[in-house]
């Protein structure tokens, strides 16, 4: 079975830290990144799991359940809900504080969705 390309476009570094039940995660992502399609199969295919965060640099949509879309751009604190996607309009470097156990879910099966089929 083949697998569609990525559509992560530049990932330079994904850091975790945990301490205690919130682990502390550095993103950077590339312009044109959209993690929707690694998200299919989560609950509405979308990440279920709450982020508080920063973004250092760059610019991100965020779109909710609900069909609404936020703008984050550099410097900017922000709270996404459970029940979202994201896309990278400019190159961004992104600080998230997330819940262990939900964020561990999302991460475990993005990575299961970048990883080449096995069989």
């Amino acid at each position: 079975m083949s697998r569609a390309p990525s559509p992560v476009k530049k990932t330079t570094s994904v850091t975790r830290k945990v301490t205690a039940r919130w682990p502390a995660s550095t993103f950077r992502l590339g312009a044109g990144t959209d993690i929707a399609p690694l998200l299919k199969g989560l609950e509405n295919d979308l990440c279920q799991s709450p982020h508080w965060g920063y973004l250092i640099e760059g610019e991100v949509t965020v779109t909710y359940t609900n069909g609404t879309s936020e703008v984050v751009k550099g410097g900017d604190l922000f709270y996404w809900p459970p029940g979202h996607t994201v896309r990278v309009g400019q190159d961004a470097e992104i600080i998230l504080f997330s819940p262990q156990h939900e964020h561990g879910k999302v991460l475990d099966h993005l990575l299961a969705q970048l990883s080449p089929a096995t069989g």
